[in-house]
């Protein structure tokens, strides 16, 4: 490689379709069967394999192996997989690796396995540390196994370890809340992901509201525990840099911020998607039939160009949703000054209600903001009736 022009970074995800159960809120792709993992990590392979040579001029400075489950598998089956990375693409020595955990499948052999494979981060599904709270939402563990699992991955040598915790679940009181961001904080983590409890159509808590045996949702409750979140991880020492996302000096996710930048990034796997700045992929939701495309040498995935008005809209979008905003010099840039005013002028009222604040030429939703995010950026995206023309 030529010192002077080196490799772009970009990021892999892989995708690990297997749970032991489904919960209840979970619309991600998943399976409860282990039936065909053999015959799907071999595909994995294959599709590391034959796409490599589509990546040669990057660099792979993270690696997430997300789900599912994945660590549902082996600690020799992770080994693999990363071996097949590094055989096929240009890893950096310092990539940022990160799999996804629960409590249960957590031991210190396992664990000593990851690190063999060169994983250096853990993202541990914990959701909540009271039984109560974790039965109700259809999780497997108990806060007690949640407080041992990351004792034993931080013990085994890897620090970078990040919490998820769901807040706004029903009847649940906001002291029980405050305890499990405590226990979080406590336990040594460097980095807490807060998701609000979303209701997701065709999911089983979505049909459970529906037939009345899983209570409704309350807004005003989520968006007071919203605060509550960030009241209490402010104190913890934690920055709020993405909506759901809090992390301390130094442990920022370097693979998830990559997505919010829209650095390039190649997906592994059903359903996984891949970026590579003007296009879009995604794979196949269907284990069969991603075997099966693999397998035939047939089409398992589909593809989109994106156009200037996408472009626009991914930029405000994931920018948005980061602490340090839109960079409306990028826009200008991009696409012109109009773009700029344009931007300004939609989101004055924003400004006036306290959800936005407009400094040296970034746009940075207000924690209030944060909550409301998704409707502030809709509203400052350009539609395909937009009088404004393409200026990139």
């Amino acid at each position: 490689m030529n010192e002077n022009n080196p490799l772009s970074p970009c990021g892999v995800y892989i995708h690990i379709p297997f749970c032991h159960s489904k919960c209840v809120y979970c619309d991600f792709y998943s399976l409860s069967s282990v039936g065909k993992k053999r015959e799907l990590l071999d595909c994995l392979h294959k599709e590391i394999a034959s796409r490599a040579g589509e990546w040669r001029d990057y660099r792979v400075a993270t690696i997430y192996i997300g789900g599912g489950t994945p660590s549902l598998l082996g600690g020799e089956e992770i080994c693999s997989l990363m071996e097949c990375v590094r055989g096929c693409m240009n890893v950096s020595p310092d990539a940022e690796i990160t799999i996804e955990a629960n409590p249960d499948d957590v031991t210190s052999i396992k664990t000593r396995q990851w690190m063999d494979a060169g994983i250096n981060r853990v993202s541990i599904g914990v959701q909540s540390f009271y039984d109560e709270t974790l039965k109700k939402i259809g999780r497997r563990h108990t806060g007690k196994r949640a407080y041992e699992a990351i004792d034993i991955i931080r013990t085994s040598g890897i620090e970078n370890v990040s919490v998820d915790i769901i807040y706004g679940i029903p009847e649940r009181s906001d002291e029980h809340l405050i305890e499990d961001i405590h226990r979080a904080v406590t336990s040594g983590a460097k980095h807490i992901s807060a998701y609000a409890l979303t209701r997701e159509e065709g999911t089983v808590m979505d049909k459970m509201i529906k037939r009345g045996t899983f209570p409704p949702l309350d807004e005003e409750m989520m968006e007071s525990q919203y605060h509550i979140v960030c009241d209490e991880l402010e104190k913890a020492g934690f920055t709020h840099y993405e909506v759901s996302n809090f992390a301390l000096e130094g442990y920022r996710s370097i693979h998830n911020s990559a997505y919010w930048k829209r650095v390039p990034y190649i997906g592994i796997g059903p359903s996984a998607h891949s970026f590579c700045g003007d296009k879009r992929r995604w794979n196949v939701s269907s284990v069969g039939g991603y075997i099966k495309g693999m397998n035939d040498a047939a089409e398992y995935w589909e593809q989109e160009s994106l156009t200037w008005r996408d472009v626009h809209n991914e930029i405000v979008m994931t920018s948005l949703r980061c602490v340090e905003g839109v960079d409306l010099d990028d826009i200008r840039e991009r696409f012109g000054e109009e773009y700029v005013e344009r931007i300004k002028s939609l989101s004055a009222r924003y400004v006036d209600e306290g959800l936005v604040v407009l400094e040296k030429d970034r746009l940075c939703l207000t924690r209030r903001g944060v909550f409301l995010s998704d409707g502030i950026e809709a509203d400052l995206f350009l539609t395909d009736d937009d009088s404004l023309n393409n200026k990139a």
